[in-house]
């Protein structure tokens, strides 16, 4: 479980988020978002992890994105191009 200082932190803090595709990689800042540190997903997840590492990790919770679009940043006739 996150102590309060975490969770202040991760809630109010502006979050980097990083992705890489072909070589190209991207970071974008992250604004809205929410902390959840309980309920079916974390559940779920904690115990996959579990039984994917036989009990040698275990995950602490689960990060969920969901892009509402993907738009291309990276010089060249597809740039500003909407995927």
């Amino acid at each position: 479980m996150l102590n309060e200082s975490v969770i202040k932190v991760l809630k109010n803090e502006m979050w980097d988020l990083a992705t890489c595709a072909n070589g190209e990689p991207n970071v974008v800042p992250v604004a809205f978002k929410d902390v959840t540190e309980e309920g079916k997903l974390v559940d779920s997840f904690k115990e996959m992890v579990e039984k994917m590492f036989q009990g040698a990790a275990t995950a602490k919770g689960a990060l969920v994105i969901t892009p509402s679009k993907v738009i291309v940043t990276t010089p060249g006739t597809d740039n500003k191009k909407e995927i």
